[in-house]
């Protein structure tokens, strides 16, 4: 036996195990799995190579059961503690005057809308969404041009940390073009003054801001402003305030253009509906040759077909691949383009059956959907606001979730209609998982597990593990597989939420279902469980901490920064390679990361190709992101690198 110093410490060339070692000679060779270590019930031991003790290893830093946990409890206290200062920012300053007509902060209304032109009536449905924010974010929440003009109007960067801003997005239901997002913007204070309308046929900035609702507007209230509406044109506005439905207020006059030199314009006639946080319930404008009426309606009505899968595609070959740069740029239809502002969230971009990169931005946490405008130049197509802070953000085929700070899960269609909202008791840090063609399935941090229909956002069957969940559910196979913080993995029935089995382990991470098993990293070690009983029947050791776990065709793949294992169902350790960042897959082939080269795998494991990336560095998030062509890098900014053999 191998003998101490005296006090304690062994001798220094002692070479690391992970359990006590009398003999070292009677160790199996390095890197040759010990039959005991990884098994197949009544099968042969695994004769593959692998990571079993070896005198050679430097030991590991020391792991805590404990660390995890500890780690999940301060996030949740930084998420806590951010909503408990957006609520405090929310209660310092209550709705006084007129502002307590302006909705809240990621609310959305559906309207039907009827425009009358040279005797043709056309109905078109539409959804518009809110937006609040105070200072820089309200100019960072709009396109470059327009958001420089709004700066200019009100008063430049000197005392904008004081304005309060709120938007309005309204987008066409059933197409796919920006021009059809109307944007307006106000400063809100206990007055609501529009400072910037924008729509496809029209774009004024008000200098100074034409007063919506002066302060404490009653009925009979009557006010006018006047100032300068673009480059070209000045404005005079007059409205009349009259009685409506409880909590509600009807506003009712005109908005004259002229030239600079005084030359009459166009004359808009406007009727508008205004109630409790809620907004413009209903509206009508008149002029010369046209009028359009809007009102509230229940839902996004009839949609084309929802796209909830996308067509299964390979890359081609990888070793004709090459690098190319894209910028980024938002385009105003007046104003024109210019480049994007802010920077985005450290949040991977999502890739929709359409093609379209959906990414979030750190200034307002809107949803921003991109699509090429010329070779070099990607623009954003549409911007949507789920409200609060966006957590996670996942693409089932043309429909796009968000989960967000205000406990609410959001779906999107490709073409930026809000299609539903969910509201939970407690937040959803993890991105939903898809459990059927048309259904995903959802755990808060509170243990709630639940499945949502993807066009309609209705829940099936809630369900309950009884505690705290950390890791991303797992789902396939008919089953349900979460992972709680007490250390436990639980299995549900996916058509019904039923409980299969329960099983108590010490520090679950990460699990995936193969076929009829059940995989579930634990601590360092890889467990496959019977899918319908819980039966373990294989362990394998992993001597890494796990970055992510992905299946590929039969495999589970776990990838860490010291190595990565491919192991079937049934606990073969099929190929291992070194250890990676990061790594994706298009479901056949994968790219894994190191800090400065991106490495080509085949399924088996072969190296098909490798080349260059910008070299990783800590200060900014890294994503990479695949697309049918090849592969889009993220480093921090909103340009990006594409490596693939396309035009």
């Amino acid at each position: 036996m191998v003998q101490g110093d005296g006090q304690g410490r062994l001798p220094a060339q002692l070479p690391w195990s992970p359990f006590p070692v009398q003999d070292w000679s009677t160790m199996p060779p390095a890197g040759r799995p010990d039959d005991d270590q990884l098994r197949v019930p009544g099968g042969e031991p695994t004769p593959e190579p692998g990571w079993f003790p070896d005198p050679s290893w430097a030991p590991p830093g020391r792991r805590r059961a404990w660390l995890p946990t500890v780690v999940m409890a301060l996030c949740l206290l930084m998420v806590g503690s951010s909503l408990f200062l957006t609520d405090l920012v929310g209660s310092a300053a209550p709705a006084q005057g007129s502002a307590v007509f302006v909705p809240e902060d990621g609310a959305a209304w559906y309207s039907e809308q009827r425009s009358l032109a040279g005797g043709r009536a056309i109905t078109t449905r539409q959804v518009t969404e809110s937006a609040r924010y105070v200072g820089p974010e309200g100019v960072s929440s709009l396109d470059f041009t327009l958001g420089s003009r709004v700066l200019g109007a009100v008063g430049g960067s000197a005392g904008l940390n004081a304005v309060q801003f709120w938007r309005t997005t309204t987008t066409q239901v059933g197409t796919l073009d920006s021009t059809h997002q109307r944007v307006q913007v106000y400063a809100v204070s206990d007055a609501v003054e529009l400072v910037a309308e924008s729509g496809p046929s029209s774009t004024y900035v008000y200098r100074p801001a034409l007063v919506e609702l002066p302060a404490r507007v009653t009925a009979g209230s009557s006010w006018s402003t006047r100032g300068s509406a673009t480059d070209q044109l000045n404005y005079a506005a007059s409205f009349t305030a009259s009685a409506a439905d409880a909590g509600c207020i009807t506003v009712t006059g005109t908005i004259a253009y002229t030239s600079l030199s005084g030359q009459p314009g166009l004359l808009r006639r406007l009727a508008r509906t205004w109630c409790e946080n809620q907004g413009v319930v209903s509206s009508s404008e008149e002029q010369p040759g046209v009028r359009v009426t809007e009102q509230r309606r229940t839902g996004p009505g009839e949609m084309a077909t929802l796209q909830t899968t996308a067509e299964p595609w390979t890359w081609p070959a990888s070793q004709q691949w090459v690098a190319h740069d894209h910028g980024v740029i938002t385009v105003d239809p007046y104003f024109g383009q210019g480049p994007m502002v802010s920077t985005p969230a450290s949040m991977p971009p999502v890739l929709t059956a359409s093609g379209l990169q959906i990414r979030t931005s750190t200034a307002g946490q809107d949803l921003i959907a991109f699509t090429p405008k010329t070779r070099d130049d990607w623009m954003a197509l549409w911007r949507m606001h789920p409200g609060g802070t966006v957590l996670s953000l996942t693409a089932f085929g043309d429909v796009v979730v968000a989960t967000t700070s205000e406990r609410t899960l959001v779906g999107y269609s490709a073409s930026g209609v809000r299609l539903w909202r969910v509201e939970l008791d407690e937040l959803v840090l993890t991105a939903p998982q898809r459990v059927s063609t048309g259904a995903i399935v959802a755990t808060s941090v509170g243990g709630e597990v639940l499945t949502i229909d993807l066009a309609t956002g209705r829940t099936g069957w809630r369900a309950s593990i009884g505690s705290d969940v950390g890791a991303r559910v797992s789902a396939g196979a008919g089953t349900v597989v979460v992972l709680s913080r007490n250390g436990d993995a639980v299995a549900l029935r996916a058509a019904d939420g039923h409980e299969l089995w329960r099983v108590a382990l010490t520090d679950p991470s990460h699990a995936a279902v193969l076929g009829d098993t059940v995989v579930v990293l634990d601590d360092n070690y890889v467990n496959g469980f019977d899918r319908r009983s819980g039966e373990r029947r294989w362990r394998a050791v992993y001597p890494s901490l796990v970055g992510d776990v992905i299946t590929l065709q039969g495999l589970v793949v776990v990838v860490g920064k010291e190595g990565t294992l491919a192991i079937d169902g049934s606990g073969r350790v099929r190929w291992r390679r070194q250890g990676y960042l990061d790594m994706v897959s298009d479901g056949t082939d994968l790219v894994g990361l190191t800090g400065d080269r991106a490495d080509v795998l085949s399924r088996g494991g072969a190296l098909r190709s490798s080349f260059a990336i910008p070299r990783y560095t800590a200060v900014s998030a890294r994503h990479a992101l695949v697309h049918p062509q090849g592969l889009w890098l993220f480093s921090g900014g909103w340009p990006f690198k594409d490596y693939s053999n396309g035009s």
